[in-house]
């Protein structure tokens, strides 16, 4: 629509092409394709830009190609070139072995809304507008999309983008990448203690409270929490407090709203405390803002524990503080890396096994402890939590909503679900427009929420051997838990959706999320016929099989 604004922040490329990975991945395995990065390992990877921008480019490209790739590979290239001791040209390349573009249709995949082939493509969906979005994006950046293809033979997109370089570190592999995670995380050691501060820190989420005391654990700090506005205000009325750490985004009553009562309280002990803003949301202006509203500065979640620390020393008077060498200090011993930590296969397996990044969930926590706290925190809300995403989903209360699917982009990205990440990121864009009363958001958290509650219901099968909750049998096997008869249903709806756009990719995948419950008895053999029919890509069978079923 024109209303794109480019706003550059810091990133880390590295974190980038990983939240790619999550989502690219699972579509391309699911069509049997293969899903290739090749990254020029000596290019920096801290870097300033617009990366959500660039993110939803690489993103749009790579979905495209896996759609319209039914058999061989796509590949994601990135490299660069130097322009100078500030700056570099990022270089993204895809190329897929797909259907490949007449030379004649290539100017329609640049205009909204056109579809090259409709005939021959008529089993694959989509609006045409991904192409036409990526190129406004990079046009906005100063840069072009550019494709060479090959009818019948598979494409090459790329494109290059200036961005300003933080560091020349080199991304290096991955295999480099994940141990320097490992390494950071297991060789952690407090840069202060400060066993007579007292700090508060407020946020709706149980799980950010949890890692936030696990972080600071060592520095002896003694720490209150609160999970809502009003709670902490009752602390604040009571105690005094050195810091308070406030999220921005809670239901009910918010951090700005908070510090507005608090600030205006000439009873309270803490009217002019130190208070700091927590936000997933952190963006260019974001410090100008919070300091606008009264703060005195911001972190961003997941919340890094050198940053954490380096603000605590900061902001505390500094007779509570002592380094090493004071009176008072106590030496404790380093923790040791886990056999998890050490290996950098483990990360794979996490990934596997408990759809965990874990080399990005201890980078997020700080230490294997506090990942361990976190998960089971994390594990024990997510019946709860869906519940209530569920309730103000069916009430329309899209402020509420918004603020829950908020938390939940948080809480995932913090114990590395990525794509649990994204699909709850989106959806919070989404609940944004809606509470302006945009009927198309609306419509998009309608058709979305069922799909984001299914895969964080999931995380139930997934984190439970983590959490020591499997059931199993004398043979020795895990036993599944039963599916309820609402996610059932909710399933099934969804899977006739696809089936009937002809959709057997996300079919697929609706079936291997129904693989991990145990039917209830007298659907056994309907569930065994209609994963026959859509493994044998029968939409008329299996059309026919759900509509007898669902109500």
């Amino acid at each position: 629509a024109g209303k794109i604004q480019i706003i550059d922040a810091p990133y880390d490329l590295r974190e980038t092409l990983a939240d790619v990975t999550v989502m690219i991945e699972t579509r391309a395995i699911a069509k049997s394709l293969s899903f290739v990065i090749d990254v020029d390992e000596d290019m920096p990877h801290f870097l300033l830009g617009d990366e959500t921008r660039i993110r939803q480019c690489i993103i749009n490209i790579l979905t495209n190609a896996v759609k319209y790739t039914q058999k061989g590979s796509v590949t994601l290239f990135v490299n660069y070139k130097k322009i100078d001791e500030e700056h570099i040209a990022l270089k993204i390349k895809v190329s897929d072995t797909g259907i490949g573009i007449k030379e004649e249709d290539l100017p329609k995949l640049f205009a909204p809304f056109e579809r090259i082939e409709e005939g021959r493509n008529r089993g694959i969906e989509g609006t045409g507008l991904g192409m036409s979005i990526v190129n406004g994006l990079l046009k906005e950046m100063n840069s072009k999309l550019c494709v060479e293809s090959v009818y019948g033979g598979g494409s090459d997109f790329s494109f290059s983008v200036v961005q300003t370089v933080r560091s020349w570190e080199r991304i290096g592999t991955k295999e480099e990448a994940n141990k320097v995670l490992m390494k950071k995380a297991s060789s952690y050691k407090e840069s202060f203690q400060a066993p007579k501060a007292h700090i508060l820190v407020v946020d709706d989420t149980a799980m950010n409270l949890s890692v936030i005391k696990g972080l600071l654990k060592t520095t002896r700090v003694q720490i209150d929490t609160a999970n809502s506005a009003r709670d902490a205000l009752v602390l604040a009325n009571k105690n005094k407090y050195d810091i308070l750490f406030i999220d921005h985004l809670m239901p009910k009553m918010d951090g700005i709203e908070m510090l507005k009562v608090l600030r205006s309280s000439p009873a309270s002990p803490n009217q002019n405390a130190p208070c700091i803003a927590l936000t997933a949301n952190a963006i260019n202006g974001a410090r100008e803002m919070y300091l606008k509203a009264g703060f005195e500065d911001y972190l961003s979640k997941p919340v890094d524990y050198e940053l954490l620390e380096e603000m605590i020393i900061h902001y505390l008077p500094k007779s509570l503080v002592l380094v090493e060498g004071d009176s008072g200090f106590i030496k404790q011993e380093a923790p040791k890396a886990s056999s998890v930590q050490a290996s950098a296969e483990a990360s794979g397996l996490f990934s596997e096994v408990f759809s965990l990044d874990i080399a990005e969930a201890i980078k997020n926590c700080g230490s294997k402890a506090v990942l361990t706290e976190a998960v089971k925190v994390f594990y024990g809300e997510i019946e709860t939590k869906a519940s209530l995403i569920e309730e103000y989903l069916e009430d329309k209360n899209w402020k509420d909503y918004t603020v829950l699917v908020h938390a939940l982009k948080s809480s995932s990205r913090l114990i590395g679900a990525k794509e649990l990440s994204s699909m709850a990121k989106e959806l919070e864009a989404l609940g944004d427009k809606a509470q302006k009363g945009e009927a198309e958001a609306i419509s998009e958290i309608q058709d979305g929420t069922p799909l984001l509650l299914q895969k964080y219901r999931s995380y139930s099968v997934f984190l439970a051997p983590l959490c020591g909750k499997y059931e199993v049998h004398s043979d020795g096997e895990k036993k599944k838990p039963l599916i309820s008869k609402e996610d059932l249903d909710s399933a099934l709806a969804g899977l006739k959706e696809v089936v009937s756009a002809f959709d057997f990719d996300t079919a697929d995948l609706i079936i291997s999320e129904l693989e991990e419950y145990s039917m209830r008895e007298d659907f056994l053999e309907m569930y065994k016929k209609i994963k026959e029919a859509v493994k044998a890509v029968d939409a008329t069978t299996a059309l026919k099989l759900l509509d007898s079923h669902i109500p």
